[in-house]
């Protein structure tokens, strides 16, 4: 919502730019994603990247999603890979100092950045070219299954 970010940047000299989301990623150097399909639309354009995401209710809600949740990873590209290729910082862990830390880390640390990519090479191998969206469905549900 456009009303968001009037307040917030008033008087900066930062720019905001809307539906333009495959020609930012396509030159995306690294980005900063609120989770859910954008993060594995942002793995499938090689983009680095940390995951964030923070729901009102704050501890209540991170032990909630702790306790509810059977799966490790909350990011469609950790939950088809089985490991965390995306770091997640979800509730509790959304913390300025760990979003900076994540940031630095992934603009200044080349073997970070390689594991990443090296990583969504893998994912992008598991998702293949046409049906992608189905088979990530299927394994959701797989992995979801196994859980029980």
């Amino acid at each position: 919502d456009k009303k968001l970010y009037v307040d917030i940047l008033q008087d900066s000299n930062i720019k905001v730019i809307y539906n333009a989301t495959y020609d930012l990623l396509n030159n995306a150097h690294t980005a900063l994603v609120a989770s859910g399909t954008a993060v594995l639309e942002t793995a499938l354009f090689n983009v680095p990247q940390v995951a964030l995401y923070k729901l009102e209710g704050g501890i209540v809600v991170h032990i909630l999603k702790k306790i509810a949740l059977k799966i490790k990873w909350v990011t469609l590209p950790n939950i088809i890979l089985g490991k965390e290729a995306v770091k997640e910082l979800i509730q509790n862990d959304m913390k300025i100092k760990k979003v900076t830390a994540e940031l630095n880390n992934l603009l200044n640390s080349i073997s970070h950045r390689k594991n990443i990519l090296k990583d969504y090479e893998e994912l992008h191998g598991l998702m293949g070219d046409s049906g992608c969206s189905k088979r990530a469905a299927e394994k959701m549900i797989e992995l979801l299954r196994s859980e029980q």
